[in-house]
């Protein structure tokens, strides 16, 4: 009796030490910083390795090749600041601090460019009319105006161009401050972005011209293309919503009719979500014409593949249980959907909803490019044109938009999950 007692208390002791030493090797694989690589895993490492190098060939990708474009883009980033916006006419308005009230303001005519005199124009100067020259010096990065004086005496070894230029009276040659282009303005004043300014004056917007304690407000043109973007993405969305329910009915495996209608249902899914909406943007713009029309059936038919699928996803993570007892009640197939398939599958469903709606807000930015509507024209337009501040202009103000769907999605999806 006694035997078989010290023989469990060593058994019992065994068992603690095994428990004991399992448990310090698991406390160290724990703390250790590296897994243990084994012979699978070793094969998954250099398949992953042989994978990134293939990729990387056929990118060309090369860290040399991005450090010497950052100079470029960091210039690109400074020509977006100072962030305008482009107003519409008539709702301008010059704001000072001293004066809240303000001031109706209107935008300046361009100053005229300037065509380079010739001999036979410098040889017939009218009364008042008057000589100017701009100089550029060789190997110089900046053109100067000067005199006839000063240019009679110019060396000519040291010069790379010389033209001759008129003002009429009571004007003057200056070159404009942001592209150097020869304008004529009145005299005392120079110009920016084509527009003549004081010396008490700044040019706003570029196109208006204030005081330096001034501002200039009013109703912002890209507002009217933000509103049309949410009215897009809110109708494609909800037209998405209903054309996915019977079609993601048709691709779950656990509701689908049959196994035949699963998989053409499934092949179409497919085939719709290998078509950016971008491709079919412009089916749509040659089938409608131009328009936020246009825009609203390419995001239906371009996200309806995504979000059938992921609908279709919902579906099959239900408890057949709860279908299994509604059916036992006699229910037919839409009381079956009613009250055992949507219940369950109602939390994935918004939430994916909501997530196609911010999809659909910025896929509405790039259809516009194509001429559907939206944001994305009044982008195009200023990127066409060169007027990068407008175009930072236009990207604040998506960035608002979609910052506030994002915010009220969370909450929706708090309140609904």
């Amino acid at each position: 009796m006694i035997e078989h007692k010290i023989q469990d208390q060593r058994i019992a002791q065994e068992e603690i030490a095994k428990q004991r030493a399992e448990i310090e090797r698991i406390r160290q694989d724990i703390l250790r910083p590296l897994p243990t690589l084994n012979l699978g895993g070793i094969l998954v490492v250099v398949l992953i390795v042989v994978v990134l190098v293939w990729s990387n060939r056929g990118v060309d990708a090369s860290p040399a090749e991005f450090v010497q474009g950052v100079p470029t883009l960091i210039n690109f980033v400074v020509k977006l600041f100072p962030v305008e916006f482009e107003y519409l006419d008539g709702s301008e308005r010059a704001i000072s601090w001293s004066n809240l009230g303000g001031r109706p303001v209107e935008r300046v005519e361009k100053a005229e460019r300037r065509a380079r005199a010739s001999e036979e124009e410098i040889a017939n100067l009218a009364d008042g009319q008057t000589l100017h020259y701009v100089l550029r010096l060789t190997g110089g990065d900046d053109a100067s105006v000067i005199t006839p004086e000063e240019a009679a005496n110019y060396n000519k070894e040291e010069v790379h161009t010389l033209r001759a230029y008129i003002a009429e009276p009571g004007y003057t040659i200056v070159l404009d401050e942001w592209d150097e282009s020869v304008l004529m303005v009145e005299e005392g004043k120079r110009a920016i972005n084509a527009v003549p300014f004081g010396d008490n004056e700044r040019v706003d917007s570029n196109r208006y011209v204030v005081q330096k304690n001034e501002i200039v407000i009013g109703y912002p043109i890209i507002l009217d293309s933000v509103v049309e973007t949410v009215q897009m993405a809110i109708i494609g969305t909800v037209a998405t919503i209903l054309l996915s329910i019977p079609l993601a009915l048709l691709a779950a495996r656990n509701v689908s009719p049959h196994p035949a209608i699963y998989q053409i249902t499934r092949l179409i899914l497919n085939m719709l979500r290998t078509i950016p909406p971008l491709i079919w943007a412009l089916i749509m713009v040659s089938a409608v014409g131009l328009g936020p029309f246009a825009g609203v059936l390419a995001l239906v038919i371009g996200s309806i593949g995504y979000n059938a699928h992921l609908f279709a996803d919902s579906f099959e993570q239900i408890d057949p249980n709860q279908v299994a007892a509604v059916r036992a009640t006699g229910a037919n197939a839409i009381q079956v959907f009613n009250f055992a398939v949507l219940p369950q599958a109602f939390p994935l469903l918004a939430s994916y909803s909501l997530i196609t709606f911010e999809g659909n807000i910025r896929a509405s930015t790039i259809l516009g490019l194509v001429g559907a509507g939206g944001i994305g024209f009044i982008i195009q337009k200023y990127t066409a044109l060169y007027q990068f501040n407008r175009l930072m202009g236009a990207v604040v103000f998506l960035m608002l938009v979609v910052t506030i769907i994002d915010r009220a999605s969370n909450q929706l999806r708090k309140w609904i999950i």
